[in-house]
């Protein structure tokens, strides 16, 4: 069937108005910087480092331009350039930037293959399918033996935090209605992160409006507090309104009684809420006024709702296995801990599942046992390691990252009262700010070295590194067997020590195994580093080793 003239002048429509919500979410970054605004988001796309130049005198002024002009071809450019630079930043990218790169895959892809020539409602509706998977994946990953358990689930550790912000005499330490929302924290968490998605699905406007406040909630945290990851779920909800946002983008853009309206409660809410206090709360809020405008746009005028339309099947296809890949198949191999929507799951990536229904880590199982020169999939071989002890750097170590220390003293007042000592390790984090991408690292961490659990190759990574550096260093670890599957039995085991110490200063290496015996040819320590194709896209989170009896994961975001 021809396309009407009216779904070609809504696909120019559509264009014209998700670049400019696109372009202001881009924006969020460049603008703190501006302003001098350190703080806030704790998870904002980071200029620092070898690409800050091109972030400014590129991907800046594309985003700009395809914002005042958003034609079809300034736009198509401005989401090539952005996925260009996510594929520069690999592997430190945040969990948001992946979520955001399905859009934008399926935004070119949608353009180089004619479809907003014809209708955007295929585009509309294979992000929407994005949108939706993305969420199920990100409750689903919560379905975690760890998460479930109030004593160790990041749910408890957040719902913690939010109550913090109440009054005292709410929620008091060790208080029964503390008690109870505590121990259901985890799920209450699931609850809310499926209902969302299963609402976007059968009644987009109530999904939009409960993932604004879910998302609004986020953003309030004292420690937590994910803006990047809030503002750009608030931007695909686009995908669900797409003609009450095209119409109250016109309205603001053309009235400024209403331009006017939308500032003042905006600037309410800014003040009111406190927030992250930085440019992408703010624009989290713009987003979600939108939002409620063009709700109330669409529910005064059923004809603007979208209506089934006959799609491409093929692009339906793409872009629903995007979406399905990246939440689901990259940690069920074991090929994906950073950009994973594990977030905050208490998921055990590799060393055996704590996932109530799939496997996780399979290649690093599946391939342990075989040479680390086996072509491709000599990668995974060497199994799981204990780092015992080591005196490299922080800034090189970064594990285990306890960032227990960050959280204010109410919170985990609140968290002891269900058993749950509070504590947290932020190793995204860590990775992230090892990269250059960072300045500097939170000086509130506690970055002293404890023993800790990696897969073989990370452990090949860091040794790569640490003598790349070209100063002294000393690192003992111990290799641990595949029947050990959990925390507890990691930190029991009994087995050969090996000890690496080397001075490249002095051209000096020695590595020993129990005290006396020189390594083998084939031990982690002496092997080449893992091949570039498996870290610039994995880089696995450590596990901390904390209770000789533990079977369950810590709160590891």
């Amino acid at each position: 069937m021809a396309p009407s003239l009216t779904d070609i002048a809504l696909g120019e429509q559509v264009i014209a108005a998700w670049t400019r919500v696109w372009g202001l979410r881009q924006l969020a970054p460049f603008t703190n910087a501006l302003l001098g605004i350190a703080g806030g988001a704790i998870d904002n796309w980071p200029l620092q480092g070898p690409l800050s130049w091109w972030h400014w005198h590129v991907r800046l002024p594309t985003v700009l331009i395809s914002m005042v002009w958003p034609s079809p071809l300034l736009a198509f450019s401005a989401h090539a350039c952005n996925l260009a630079f996510l594929a520069a930043t690999m592997p430190f990218v945040w969990d948001h930037m992946m979520w955001a790169s399905l859009h934008d895959v399926a935004f070119v892809a949608a353009m180089l293959t004619g479809c907003f020539a014809a209708s955007p409602w295929g585009f509309l509706a294979g992000a929407r399918a994005q949108t939706i998977i993305s969420y199920l994946c990100s409750a689903f990953w919560k379905l975690t033996t760890s998460f479930l358990d109030p004593r160790y689930s990041c749910g408890t550790l957040l719902v913690a935090e939010l109550l913090s912000i109440l009054p005292g005499s709410l929620f008091p330490p060790h208080g029964l209605a503390t008690g109870i929302m505590l121990r259901a924290a985890p799920l209450i968490t699931i609850v809310t992160e499926f209902a969302i998605p299963v609402l976007l699905a059968f009644c987009p406007h109530a999904g939009v409006l409960l993932g604004i406040f879910f998302h609004l909630t986020i953003f309030i945290l004292p420690v937590n507090a994910a803006g990047g990851f809030s503002i750009t779920c608030a931007t695909s909800y686009f995908f669900f309104v797409p003609q009450g946002m095209v119409l109250a983008w016109e309205n603001l853009s053309n009235s400024m009684v209403c331009t006017g309206v939308a500032g003042a409660v905006t600037a309410i809410a800014f003040a009111g809420l406190r927030g992250t206090g930085d440019v992408t709360f703010a624009i989290y809020l713009t987003f979600a006024t939108l939002l409620v405008y063009a709700i109330f746009l669409e529910r005064r005028n059923p004809a603007l709702e979208m209506a089934p339309r006959a799609m491409g099947w093929k692009f339906q296809l793409f872009a629903v296995s995007l979406a399905v890949c990246h939440g689901l198949l990259g940690p069920i191999l074991g090929l994906q801990n950073m950009g994973s929507l594990t977030m905050y799951g208490n998921v055990k990536h590799w060393g055996g599942s704590n996932h109530l229904l799939v496997p996780t880590g399979l290649l690093l199982d599946v391939f342990a046992d075989v040479r680390a020169e086996t072509p491709l999939f000599g990668a995974f071989a060497g199994g799981i390691v204990r780092v015992d002890t080591s005196d490299l750097p922080a800034d090189l170590l970064r594990s285990p990252a306890d960032a227990t220390n960050l959280l204010p003293a109410h919170v985990r007042n609140l968290m002891k009262g269900v058993g749950n000592p509070g504590i947290f390790y932020a190793p995204y984090y860590a990775r992230m700010a090892s990269s250059d991408f960072f300045e500097d690292v939170d000086s509130g961490m506690d970055w002293s070295v404890q023993p800790f659990a990696v897969p073989a190759f990370e452990l090949r990574r860091l040794l790569a590194l640490a003598r790349a550096r070209g100063e002294p260093f000393m690192l003992r670890y111990t290799r641990l067997p595949r029947e050990a599957r959990t925390p507890g039995q990691w930190m029991r085991h009994k087995g050969p020590q090996v000890l690496v110490q080397e001075d490249p200063r002095e051209g000096t290496a020695r590595c020993i195994i129990d005290g006396d015996g020189p390594c083998a040819a084939d031990e982690l320590a002496v092997l080449p580093p893992p091949p570039r194709w498996l870290t610039a896209s994995l880089l696995p989170y450590p596990i901390p080793l904390l209770d000789v009896n533990g079977t369950e994961i810590p709160c590891v975001s």
